[in-house]
């Protein structure tokens, strides 16, 4: 099995991460807290989340990007 298609590791509690992106023309950030991160993380779910995360996030960006295909 490839890593991008790695499944998210199971458990009978999920932990979750509020946050915002935030665009400012072609700037991109992410704005969270410690205080938005709800439940404890496994080390498996922290190895996941490591891996998964960048690519989530880049695939927000793109979709949000003026001139996307996918913004459309």
């Amino acid at each position: 099995m490839s890593e991008n298609n790695r499944k998210q590791p199971d458990n009978h509690s999920v932990p979750c991460i509020r946050g915002r992106l935030l665009q400012d023309g072609c700037l991109f950030r992410l704005q969270t807290s410690r205080d938005d991160i709800r439940a404890a993380f496994t080390k498996e779910e922290v190895r996941w989340l490591e891996q998964a995360f960048p690519l989530i996030l880049q695939q927000m960006v793109t979709t949000a990007a003026p001139g996307s295909p996918e913004a459309q």
